[in-house]
């Protein structure tokens, strides 16, 4: 009894983070869909099942899929990769699922002549069957093995109560009608009765046969966390795009065989589920989102786990994370994880963890990369690390000591030679492509023959290189990030370094779009000389420039900055929530602007609007909408 009520409690808990899915369900077997887009009634009831039922197949394999493998540890949130395999090996037990209610009320029909059973409590009764077999064929495909489960008492009070239930819900489901809200609460509640059917006996099936789950020992395993962006709607919009992290390439890397790996990669909605005891935890944050890794790191560590804290804030802040955390990694993680390990299986983890970036570790990390799938070391393809620059709103240089660290162009040339294989179009991780303008110009050289499709980031003057202009287009580049940050007549040009371009940024920004190059363009507005004309001038830079996609920040005094340093000495942080540290925030006194509601609150209205003017993509989205208001009402 204990133990079924252990596997309903698991279930209950799992299916909880399914209700996205149930719905999807519901819709899509009770709603019109082309009936909505105002369809004739006779087409959207042909049109409709047509659309609607493979639909409701591939979405419930999906769901069976990823309720398998959570219940056997294998993964804790969606991945492309088992929905995949659950479609490709097992959209048929789905099919059959859905096709046995209705053949039994079509043979009830036959045999007696009329229908005296409705389909929905054939559905009822039938699913809890259908769930157990169900069930068993995934565990069957997945993992090659057949698992009968013995009968039990504890499986008769299962399936008892489970038909109780799912029978519970048709009747009160018949007793609401008429209501509409309350009749499709009660819908869905019922396909939530079916997932927790498949979620019990699937859960009671792989304990029967403990050989379907990965072994890990004690401890060894190492949960991988990459936190969403905190702050603006823009950062949260951005857990939608999960380029996977180059530090979980990094730990992966350099971890002793034998941990088994749990990775959460800017998951919009956490679940208490994805905590767990007995395991080593890496959070990875930056300022804006430290307070949710403060707050994820604080709940590991209050079920027992051992935590760690890595990234840009705490390596300028590590005695505020140790107030969450066992041990924070300053700087870069290579040198420092092998000692880590080591220190965590001795149950003797160290408060800080100095790193740097070493060769060898580099070449380790490398390696694994040449052993990943494609779709992983294609998002980890860095040339180098630090900048050349050292400026004096940026913390990139604090961040490795002020050292540029470089990949070799042989370990380069092989990683994008494999991954271009299944992939032409790339994308470069360095903050500066051309930090080493000989190294680069080598680099585009090696890749011209591959004719790659690429993007990445530079600095401005690499216009001013015309051989490196020439094998830069040569190469494949499409598009090139430019930060500006500021107008040409900003007094923030005589700070030298990138910024002294300023005067030239029109005529070296021709000369990158001549080359038949896109520039994505940046602006900081808020520098100590910045007035609100300064807005204005530019909104006008980027119109002359004609970039692509036009961004601006608000200046923000980012820890690791000289200009943090020089604002906090002179106490002119009005603002110490970290979440505001987002770049589309006011959170420093400025001796000229103030400090305004909108640079405050509603910076990203300014953003928007400098977006849509100051760009072509966004000229033409208003266009569009223009277009679409005067003749298309």
């Amino acid at each position: 009894m204990m133990k079924t009520t252990s596997s309903l409690s698991r279930s209950f808990k799992l299916i909880h983070s399914f209700w996205f899915p149930a719905m999807g369900l519901y819709f899509l077997e009770h709603c019109s869909i082309f009936g909505s887009f105002g369809v004739p009634a006779p087409w959207n009831k042909l049109i409709d099942p047509l659309i609607a039922f493979p639909a409701r197949i591939v979405l419930l394999t999906w769901v069976w899929g990823m309720i398998i493998a959570i219940l056997n540890d294998q993964t804790a949130t969606a991945r492309f990769c088992d929905f995949k395999f659950s479609i490709k090996k097992a959209w048929w037990i789905a099919l059959i699922a859905f096709g046995i209610p209705w053949g039994l009320h079509f043979l009830a029909f036959l045999v007696i002549g009329k229908e005296i059973l409705p389909i929905e409590l054939i559905k009822a009764v039938s699913g809890v069957g259908l769930s157990y077999w169900a069930a068993a064929q995934f565990i069957r495909i997945k993992y090659a093995k057949t698992v009968p489960l013995p009968f039990s008492g504890s499986l008769f009070f299962l399936t008892g109560f489970l038909l109780i239930l799912s029978t519970g819900l048709f009747f009160t489901g018949s007793l609401v009608h008429g209501s509409v809200l309350l009749e499709r609460l009660t819908g869905l509640l019922a396909i939530q009765a079916q997932f927790l059917a498949f979620a019990a006996f699937a859960g009671q099936l792989l304990d029967a046969r403990p050989g379907t789950t990965p072994p890990s020992g004690p401890g060894r395993t190492l949960i991988l966390v990459n936190l969403h962006g905190g702050g603006t709607v823009v950062e949260a919009a951005s857990s939608l795009l999960r380029q996977y992290p180059a530090f979980f390439c990094v730990l992966k890397a350099l971890t002793p065989p034998g941990y088994r790996f749990i990775e959460y990669n800017r998951i919009p909605f956490w679940e208490d589920r994805f905590y767990q005891s007995n395991a080593l935890v890496a959070i990875t944050c930056f300022t804006s989102n430290c307070a949710d890794a403060y707050r994820t790191a604080k709940e590991f560590r209050r079920r027992g786990a051992s935590v760690i804290i890595g990234g840009p804030h705490v390596s300028f802040f590590p005695e505020e994370a140790l107030e969450f955390c066992d041990s924070v990694v300053t700087g870069a993680a290579e040198s420092i994880w092998d000692e880590v390990i080591r220190d965590y299986e001795n149950k003797s983890l160290k408060r800080i963890y100095q790193g740097h970036c070493p060769e060898k570790e580099m070449s380790r990390v490398h390696q694994f990369l040449m052993e990943s799938p494609v779709k992983i070391a294609a998002d980890f393809i860095q040339v180098n690390r630090g900048c050349k620059f050292n400026c004096y709103f940026c913390a990139t240089r604090s961040l490795l000591g002020g050292v540029q660290v470089e990949k070799s162009l042989e370990d380069t040339m092989a990683l994008i030679t494999r991954v271009s294989q299944k992939k032409k179009s790339l994308l470069f991780l360095d903050n500066n492509i051309y930090a080493n303008p000989a190294y680069a110009k080598k680099l585009f050289a090696a890749l011209a023959p591959l004719k790659l499709s690429w993007g990445g980031s530079a600095s401005i003057d690499i216009a001013q290189d015309d051989e490196a202009l020439k094998l830069l287009k040569a190469s494949g580049c499409r598009m090139l990030l430019i930060g500006y940050e500021i107008e040409a007549g900003s007094a923030e040009t005589g700070k030298g370094g990138k910024l002294a371009f300023a005067k030239d940024y029109a005529a070296l920004s021709r000369k990158v779009q001549q080359a038949g190059i896109m520039i994505k363009a940046h602006f900081i507005f808020g520098f100590s000389g910045d007035s609100w004309g300064s807005l204005m001038r530019l909104w006008w830079s980027s119109f002359r420039i004609t970039p692509v996609i036009a961004g601006l920040s608000f200046l923000t005094p980012v820890p690791g900055s000289k200009f943090f340093e020089d604002c906090f000495r002179e106490e002119r942080i009005i603002n110490l929530n970290w979440r505001n540290y987002d770049l589309c925030a006011q959170v420093f006194e400025h001796p000229r602007l103030g400090h305004p509601w909108i640079l405050r609150k509603a910076f990203m209205a300014v953003l928007l609007l400098f977006f849509l003017t100051g760009s072509v993509f966004g000229r033409l989205i208003v266009l569009f909408v223009v277009v679409k208001a005067l003749f298309f009402h």
